[in-house]
């Protein structure tokens, strides 16, 4: 069978643009073309490469080179400065990958440690405008209200008028709305959930919950806030950073002081201690353990897409984490 070339090229991190290529191969006399394998080149260094999960490697240390920081990346998308992206430049937060040269921030992440996977939650690749067509047609059939967030009133609303608004211009490069849309049921890909085997095959899944989507516009932020379970979730669209921090009781603590206030991450970013950053991008999937604490900040219009399953192996860890909020609560 001859291998299927992806649906759109992908892009690397450093805009160096790649696809699969026959013309680099040279097949030996009699060698039927169709079945041959296909290198990879990244146009940037000219490196070619016979695996894509060799290229992504090479991808990844491409991004961990030459971004480490979150300062360099809101100056390389050239992100305005506000009083989220000042603190966000002045919390102590790492690039994901600088972890393992930090020993004391990756034991206290221990196995809550967040991973980025190129495989997608699917199985089968959908683009950005698919994936934007099918939350819209959602949408529109959904018998329950939508959840729109508005971040100035800090409260939920069912506008549908606000909704369909978010929804033209969520990506657009002038005066994109701040509002965004929270948790847009997908029934139509609950049967076309992949199994992720940095997940399945390394956890017992004792439940999924329904796929669902959030919409956010340029430069909207989701506050800190943590998800009681196993998040898998792909990105569709422009990038987006999300700063982690590990739930240390430490963390937990300084977090419920900010619980029922409204701009908690400007509130408690000085005190959160060991956390690392990633930067989401198209067609990326973030794997993230429960009770990690973190918020996103949408460098671009994007459909964050995913569910959540529950892991047996995190039970014990889980209930210790609700029991130190259980403490804090009750002081």
């Amino acid at each position: 069978m001859p291998r299927k070339l992806p649906l759109r090229p992908t892009t690397c991190p450093e805009n160096c643009y790649i696809r699969s290529w026959n013309s680099l191969l040279t097949p030996a006399a009699g060698t039927n073309t169709s079945t041959s394998k296909m290198n990879r080149i990244c146009l940037e260094c000219k490196r070619t490469f016979s695996r894509g999960t060799h290229l992504r490697r090479h991808q990844e240390r491409l991004h961990n080179h030459s971004k480490p920081t979150i300062s360099g990346v809101f100056e390389e998308y050239s992100v305005p400065q506000s009083p989220i992206t000042n603190a966000l430049c002045g919390a102590d937060i790492l690039h994901l990958p600088a972890i393992k040269a930090h020993p004391e921030r990756f034991d206290a992440f221990g196995e809550f440690l967040p991973r980025i996977s190129s495989v997608g939650s699917w199985k089968f690749s959908y683009s950005f405008e698919e994936m934007r067509n099918i939350t819209l047609g959602e949408m529109i059939q959904s018998k329950n209200p939508l959840k729109v967030w508005e971040p100035e009133a800090e409260t939920f609303t069912n506008d549908c008028f606000k909704a369909a608004t978010i929804m033209n211009k969520f990506d657009a490069e002038d005066n994109p709305p701040q509002a965004h849309i929270m948790e847009i049921p997908l029934p139509s890909l609950e049967d076309q959930v992949a199994r992720i085997r940095e997940v399945y095959d390394n956890f017992t899944i004792y439940n999924r919950k329904l796929v669902a989507a959030n919409v956010t516009p340029k430069y909207a932020l989701i506050d800190i806030h943590y998800d009681p379970g196993y998040t898998i979730v792909t990105l569709f669209g422009k990038p987006k950073l999300i700063p982690i921090w590990p739930p240390t009781e430490e963390n937990l603590r300084v977090f419920r002081g900010q619980f029922g206030q409204g701009n908690k991450f400007l509130g408690c970013y000085k005190q959160l201690k060991g956390g690392v950053f990633v930067v989401l991008r198209d067609g990326q999937t973030l794997l993230l353990p429960p009770y990690n604490l973190h918020l996103t900040f949408s460098i671009g219009g994007s459909i964050m897409c995913g569910y959540e399953v529950e892991a047996i192996e995190y039970f014990p860890a889980m209930i210790t984490c609700l029991q130190m909020e259980i403490k804090f609560l009750d002081n």
